[in-house]
């Protein structure tokens, strides 16, 4: 968590640095809004990361021994939810990339 403040203390003074050097054309097509959510919003996104971190490396091994145990006790349909749930992450991979189209138009 520590890491994370440091990288969010660190890009909001990278971003108030190079707001202070904008030319007046970019000033033209920069707001002060726009500014503003990226130091409050967007730079948050540092915090969540680093306390979503870890769980990059104990789902798998998680889902693994979940796995094996639904394996012991029922067989190989357990592969058959653990598809399921493969399609649901895929399902929901796509959906945010369409999302995200719809959101920057």
């Amino acid at each position: 968590m520590r890491m994370g403040m440091r990288l969010r203390a660190a890009s909001s003074t990278l971003i108030y640095k190079k707001s202070l050097k904008l030319s007046r054309a970019s000033l033209a097509k920069t707001t002060v809004g726009h500014i503003v959510n990226l130091m409050s919003n967007d730079v948050s996104r540092f915090d969540e990361f680093s306390t979503n971190v870890c769980y990059l490396l104990v789902a798998p091994i998680q889902t693994g021994i979940a796995v094996y145990i639904i394996y012991t006790e029922i067989g190989y349909y357990c592969f058959v939810g653990l598809a399921l749930l493969l399609l649901f992450i895929l399902f929901q991979a796509f959906m945010g990339k369409l999302f995200s189209k719809v959101r920057f138009e």
